[in-house]
């Protein structure tokens, strides 16, 4: 039984001496990863400021685990913006966008497995030239006393690989739809969306007649929110509201004003037309399907 008596005290005083290691190592973590990627900053932002793209790079989906329920609150995206998860595998957290720069880059607060706040990353952009970007994500959170100072080292090292694999795929979306768009025709905008739907601006923004409609293509909104026009084929098409009616005419010349006016030269293209009536609500599922058949 002696024996016996000294294993117990063996096995209390690794536990004890396990215990004071843990008790005085600091439970936190902090985590510093970069990637560089060949795309600027804006096309970099656009992944991050809306939560809802986070899983096509974070690694955080369905293959990860099936049964997380994911929800977005908040604002929809940029600040304010709210992503919370939980599940068998991921557990539960939430995320809040606290701040977002489109030059600088993101900030946001984590509550990981508790109700507070726990954690707080960043993720923030630098200029390097030639259209390239150094993208560097930063994350520092608190663990629970003394298990969390046993186990920060190894949280840690898993964060850290795991974010350096988060921005390899963020690296690859980002640069192969920007060598995409570089395969496009240049585009030529005046005036935007958000003028018209949020500040109500319908003024003039381009003179019609200064557009040069040869090799173009183009859609836009008249000015004054008074009707439509296509740029195709060498013509425009306008589609005016006039006495209560929609009057359409096809023209070589296009004179007039647009709030909003959106071409590219394209020197060769295919046509594909819709040879049935669509209602509104399927017309981007039209395009899309066309854009899909003709490459």
């Amino acid at each position: 039984m002696v024996w016996l008596k000294r294993l117990g005290i063996l096995i209390f005083s690794l536990v004890l001496v396990v215990l004071v290691i843990g008790a005085l190592r600091v439970p936190v973590w902090s985590v510093e990863v970069a990637q560089d990627i060949a795309a600027p900053i804006s096309a970099i932002h656009e992944e991050l400021v809306d939560f809802r793209r986070w899983k096509t790079w974070t690694g955080w989906d369905a293959d990860v685990d099936p049964d997380a329920k994911y929800t977005y609150t908040g604002a929809s995206r940029g600040e304010g913006s709210k992503w919370s998860w939980n599940g068998p595998v991921m557990g539960q957290g939430r995320m809040t966008m606290t701040k977002a720069d489109a030059a600088e880059g993101i900030w946001f607060d984590e509550a990981i497995e508790s109700e507070e706040i726990n954690a707080k990353g960043s993720i923030t952009y630098r200029d390097l030239g030639d259209g390239k970007t150094r993208v560097l994500w930063r994350d520092e959170g608190r663990l629970p006393p003394v298990v969390g100072g046993l186990v920060s080292s190894f949280v840690a090292s898993g964060l850290r690989t795991h974010f350096a694999a988060a921005l390899v795929r963020l690296k690859a979306r980002v640069e192969s739809r920007e060598q995409r768009f570089a395969r496009l025709p240049q585009t030529q905008v005046h005036g935007s969306v958000h003028a018209l739907v949020d500040e109500r601006d319908w003024s003039t923004k381009v003179d019609l007649s200064d557009l040069s409609i040869v090799r173009t293509i183009g859609v836009g909104m008249l000015k004054d929110m008074k009707g439509y026009i296509t740029l195709a084929k060498g013509g425009a098409w306008l589609a005016e509201a006039l006495d209560g009616r929609v009057a359409d005419r096809v023209t070589a010349e296009p004179t007039g004003e647009a709030a909003m006016m959106v071409t590219a030269q394209v020197d060769r293209w295919r046509a594909s037309a819709i040879s049935k009536e669509v209602p509104f609500t399927e017309i981007g599922k039209q395009i899309s399907a066309r854009i899909s058949q003709v490459g």
